[in-house]
């Protein structure tokens, strides 16, 4: 068979299709084409995570930082982004610590009072190679970056790290002298 008859076949199979029939599939076909995740919007959420419950942090977000433009949005996003997958650590770390304190009990020769299962699991979740240890640098590093990604937002806005504005400083009414620089240079400072 030449190839133009391969090519023509595939066009008449081609054109006998009438797309994917379950939601599922419409999903994948969606997803076929995807090559990095970087524009695409469900990818914080997992398949079986409450798409709703993510919108509304992310909507927090939003409101809370009010974007002003497609480049602050961005970092909006990212903030989301970081707080729905601490979450998300932080929920593994205590079903793994659910699942050791079980694992536990059902291999104890006698009753395993609550602080011992507790503490036996905490110290052995806990080594360099333990779950929980594994899990922990994790959501440090999704606190740092999103840490990291607000302190941006709020230089690229003129905002100081403590998150105070200008304008808060003057409706607070705070002695003169007193700015997001620090204090005046008419101002007599001790040796």
């Amino acid at each position: 068979m030449t190839k133009e008859e391969r090519a023509r076949i595939a066009r008449e199979n081609g054109a006998k299709s009438k797309g994917p029939k379950t939601e599922a599939g419409r999903r994948r076909i969606a997803q076929a084409n995807s090559k990095h995740g970087l524009y695409a919007v469900s990818a914080t959420v997992l398949d079986i995570e409450s798409r709703e419950a993510f919108n509304v942090l992310r909507d927090a977000a939003f409101a809370q930082w009010n974007p002003r433009n497609a480049f602050e949005s961005q970092y909006v996003e990212e903030i989301a982004d970081c707080s729905w997958r601490i979450a998300r650590l932080r929920l593994c770390a205590t079903h793994q610590g659910n699942v050791s304190i079980k694992q536990l009990r059902q291999a104890a020769d006698h009753p395993i009072s609550n602080m011992d299962a507790i503490t036996k699991t905490e110290l052995d979740g806990s080594t360099v190679q333990g779950p929980q240890s594994m899990l922990q640098r994790r959501v440090n590093a999704l606190i740092l970056n999103r840490t990291m990604i607000t302190a941006d937002l709020r230089a690229l806005r003129g905002v100081p790290v403590l998150g105070i504005t200008q304008q808060t400083l003057q409706a607070l009414d705070l002695p003169v002298g007193i700015t997001q620089e620090g204090p005046a240079e008419t101002e007599n400072i001790p040796n």
